[in-house]
């Protein structure tokens, strides 16, 4: 459906002029359908206001059941949804769909009726500054005042002052009121400020002046009494007493007493260096001689050392003492030998480098007990100069080892 008339806005009086203006708008229009013909209906129109002819926003819209009759109907816009008269500040366009169509082109743009003519120039009237100002009518000396939601009349408080506690009030200037002045209550006109410190005394040159007397000025001085110290001192500045002195050299000669001189001594007890990983326990510069025994946990002598020959398992042997023996100690090294997994009846060689090894020397192997197993067996041989060869088998086991890393020692002994 399509509308075709001129359309006219105008608004309803239902009163006489005296009275207030209803907050409605009358609308007329004629409705034809696709064929130009009149249209006698009950049909849904959809009435939208907007802020532009175009585009824009909505300010307002409703949706009426309208009987049309011969093509013409007429209705109150804001019967259905109120219409807010705060809206009416600014040109408006009237927009109208029927029946879920499309809204009809152009839209139509509302004119003012007499009632908003008179509205017009009652408008400064019943506002200011854009804000309601109220009905009641102002008393002899009263002012408007905003309450919060509107201009209203009330009473000029702002004109009556009164002094409060300390102050002085002579016409409309206020004063400090001052306890006296001049000597110590002063003469300054200047106020403290509330959150000042004091020990609320006051103290007069006199008493300042004898209270400084009986103290001793951090420029120097002479005491005439005994000076007590609260403790023993705890840094280089601090003082002490003759008690501590006393004390202190009395510890210091103990201390010295029980302490090996450098130039030569004799120790009465054991000597024992217990120091940290990778760190040097005991240096000898000079030859030293020891009467017992002197042994290393961990670690190893660096300098020369002499022994007499071994006698137990746990004593030193020295180089002179392995080459006075059968055979010709050539030298000893470890390794951490990883062999693959190794078959039944199968084995795998490794090999050790060791500086000065001979094909035909003598070795002594040192197996670590995680890779033997039964059925293991595991020989070494000089299998060419400085090489060393280690050889892992397995013998009747069916599915083999795979033995895991492990530290082997060799050590080589040449016999003619």
């Amino acid at each position: 459906m399509r509308s075709l008339s001129v359309l006219a806005l105008l608004l309803l009086t239902l009163s006489a002029w005296a009275a207030e203006p209803p907050s409605l708008v009358g609308f007329q229009g004629r409705l034809t359908n696709a064929a130009g013909n009149p249209v006698t209906a009950t049909v849904p129109l959809v009435f939208t206001l907007y802020d532009a002819e175009t585009g824009g926003a909505i300010v307002w819209t409703e949706t009426r059941n309208i009987a049309v009759t011969g093509g013409l109907y007429s209705v109150l816009l804001g019967e259905g949804t109120a219409l807010d008269p705060a809206a009416f500040d600014k040109p408006l366009w009237l927009g109208v769909a029927v029946n879920g169509d499309l809204e009809m082109a152009p839209r139509y743009r509302l004119a003012s009726a007499p009632y908003a003519l008179v509205a017009k120039q009652a408008a400064s009237a019943s506002a200011l500054q854009g804000r309601p100002v109220a009905s009641t009518a102002p008393a002899a000396g009263q002012v408007l005042k905003w309450d919060g939601a509107a201009w209203a009349p009330a009473a000029d408080a702002g004109t009556t002052y009164g002094a409060g506690d300390g102050l002085t009030l002579t016409g409309s200037t206020f004063a400090a009121s001052y306890a006296g002045s001049g000597g110590d209550l002063g003469s300054a006109l200047s106020l403290a400020r509330s959150d000042h410190v004091h020990d609320g005394l006051y103290y007069t040159k006199g008493a300042v002046d004898t209270a400084l007397a009986a103290k001793l000025s951090l420029a120097g001085g002479t005491m005439t009494g005994a000076l007590a110290l609260a403790g023993a001192p705890t840094a280089a500045l601090h003082a002490a007493t003759k008690q501590y002195v006393d004390d202190a050299g009395a510890a210091l000669t103990l201390a010295i007493g029980a302490k090996v001189s450098k130039t030569g001594d004799a120790m009465t007890g054991a000597l024992a260096i217990n120091t940290a990983a990778g760190t040097t326990g005991l240096s000898v510069a000079a030859d030293a001689t020891v009467g017992g025994s002197l042994s290393a946990a961990t670690g190893a002598f660096t300098g020369n050392v002499s022994a007499a020959a071994p006698t137990l398992d746990a004593h030193l042997v020295t180089l002179g003492y392995l080459r006075s023996q059968p055979g010709t100690f050539v030298g000893t090294a470890t390794a951490v030998l990883d062999f693959p997994a190794v078959g039944n009846n199968k084995t795998a060689d490794l090999t050790m480098t060791l500086n000065g090894v001979q094909v035909g020397d003598t070795i002594a192997l040192g197996i670590p007990p995680l890779v033997m197993f039964s059925g293991v067996f595991v020989i070494g041989f000089v299998s060419s100069p400085d090489t060393v060869t280690i050889r892992y088998g397995v013998i009747g086991v069916g599915g083999g080892y795979d033995p895991p890393p492990a530290l082997f020692r060799v050590t080589v002994i040449r016999y003619p």
